[in-house]
């Protein structure tokens, strides 16, 4: 039997090869801790499959510190103060790749402000997709998810509209009916704040679950953390009828809210997966049915988070929780403030 595919996603900053290896060890070891699962385990339905694009971003900050003047220009045009264009030009422009703020933000300003270079990294997503799908087989009938994180969800869901929507993407590879995939998990999902609505608006795209031919996926999970700066402004948070009611009463798309701290870094994918009120869901999921009637019941999730809390150290929280204050940002918030807010996170 062809195991089903998983696709992991990885968000703003270099990233090394097999950067994958430790999340996706990360995942079996949380799946390994159900009894309920035990029975399913996940080496022999599952396989990972990494998706990089952060060489793609590498060859951009090369572009921008060849070019500061002209992309200067356009993020002033785009409404970011003059002064902070500076500052940002700065950071782009340093020599180290390796600087954390460098690879960070400057990755989420290319992405959305220089929107027709940003196309490049789409189309080495999508031929990174379309190249594992291939290769194992018939493209019609191989079993595949996606679980992205940060900037990366709002990659994958570009990508994948443009995949389900472009004609002149090659009709071998048509990504409707059982081609589609079971699962789209996104992590802290920032593809609201950074779409392109003339483009690429989230909620009104194909990238949405259903049981139709026109739907992107099965099954959908949004995972939000209240105390994330990043999800903040613009959070992903759709209407109790989208993206149909049918879809809703099945519990086609689960939301998976979460408020526990377990270090400052509350962004970080690792703290997501960490939490059962995410991972749990995921689990379930993956496995092709609504997040909460799945192999794992409510009860079982709501146990396993009982005894995660009581793990949290109280004295760290508190501290994190005074400094994550500070960054907190309204669902409005303008570009300039935002790009504040990430920086003085990311500087945490």
């Amino acid at each position: 039997m062809a195991k089903h595919i998983v696709f992991l996603v990885h968000g703003m900053g270099d990233y090394p090869d097999k950067w994958h290896e430790p999340i996706a060890a990360r995942i079996q070891n949380l799946y390994a801790t159900y009894t309920q699962l035990s029975d399913l385990p996940f080496s022999k339905f599952f396989e990972f499959e990494p998706i990089s694009y952060n060489i793609e971003f590498e060859a951009l900050r090369n572009q921008w510190r060849n070019s500061t003047a002209d992309l200067g220009t356009a993020l002033t045009a785009s409404g970011i103060s003059p002064s902070l264009v500076v500052d940002l030009t700065k950071l782009a422009s340093a020599t180290n790749r390796d600087t954390f703020l460098n690879t960070h933000v400057v990755d989420v300003l290319l992405y959305y402000f220089l929107r027709q270079t940003a196309g490049t990294v789409r189309e080495t997503v999508r031929a990174q997709i379309l190249a594992a799908l291939q290769k194992r087989g018939n493209i019609g009938s191989v079993q595949w998810s996606i679980i992205a994180h940060s900037l990366g969800t709002s990659v994958v869901h570009d990508t994948l509209h443009e995949l389900y929507t472009d004609t002149s993407v090659d009709p071998q590879a048509n990504f409707t009916g059982v081609t589609r995939p079971t699962l789209i998990a996104m992590i802290a999902n920032v593809s609201r704040v950074l779409e392109d609505a003339g483009n690429f608006d989230v909620y009104r795209s194909r990238v949405r679950p259903g049981s139709d031919n026109l739907a992107g996926c099965l099954l959908y999970l949004n995972a939000r953390h209240d105390w994330d700066p990043f999800v903040q402004p613009k959070k992903f948070a759709p209407m109790s009828n989208w993206p149909s009611m049918e879809a809703r009463v099945g519990e086609l798309y689960v939301d998976c809210s979460i408020r526990d701290i377990a270090g400052v870094n509350v962004h970080a994918l690792e703290h997501y997966l960490d939490n059962p009120l995410v991972h749990g869901p995921l689990f379930n999921s993956l496995h092709g049915v609504p997040a909460r009637k799945g192999l794992l019941d409510q009860d079982t999730i709501n146990n396993a988070h009982a005894q995660y809390v009581l793990r949290l150290n109280q004295t760290l929280l508190d501290a994190a929780l005074t400094k994550l204050k500070s960054l907190r940002l309204g669902e409005e918030e303008k570009w300039p403030d935002i790009l504040k807010s990430w920086v003085a996170m990311l500087k945490l």
